[in-house]
């Protein structure tokens, strides 16, 4: 018995029931102890009220007024609101929020698989495990399931930007970088 493929197999069954297996806590969640049978599992809830409403306002500016990432990123670092990394928002820190189910109420497992000693590659989105209805979403579905961004970007806007989230948003294939991820 390999002990490093029965861990896997084991987080990626309590992946498949909902659970969260770790890692960092998305922005606007905290992680809260469910007792199931004998144990006990993680499950995602809506934390800090503050990260909750930052959460919502990135969807209602980039959804609802068809804002980009770079601009939602330059308003909130000139109003001084606190970034998940707690330093200043970036274009990315925006698109990763705008294309993370998790904000739906869908449970994500296996963004990454280790490489080598040290090291992290990002899987395909064909290779992760993607539960739908885990927790409760910091906004409806219909609106994640939205474009981030009209097709023709206003003149404000950062088209380059606009470009990858678009582009994200109909294959489902690029990261952040607007590469492929395959």
């Amino acid at each position: 018995m390999n002990l490093s493929s029965e861990t896997l197999k084991g987080m990626r069954e309590n992946a498949e029931r909902g659970w969260f297996n770790g890692g960092a806590v998305p922005f606007g969640y905290r992680v809260v102890r469910v007792k199931h049978g004998a144990r006990e599992y993680g499950r995602l809830e809506p934390g800090d009220d503050a990260q909750i409403a930052t959460i919502r306002e990135i969807f209602d500016l980039a959804v609802e007024q068809g804002k980009g990432c770079r601009t939602i990123a330059v308003l909130f670092n000139q109003r001084k609101v606190p970034s998940p990394s707690g330093t200043t928002w970036s274009p990315g820190s925006v698109h990763s929020i705008l294309n993370n189910p998790v904000y739906a109420g869908d449970s994500v497992w296996g963004k990454s698989k280790k490489r080598g000693r040290n090291g992290r590659q990002r899987t395909a989105t064909t290779e992760r495990i993607i539960v739908p209805d885990t927790h409760e979403g910091l906004v409806s579905r219909e609106v994640f399931d939205r474009p981030c961004l009209a097709t023709s970007p206003a003149p404000e806007q950062d088209s380059d930007v606009a470009a990858i989230c678009l582009a994200h948003w109909e294959s489902g294939k690029y990261n952040m970088f607007g590469k492929d991820a395959r």
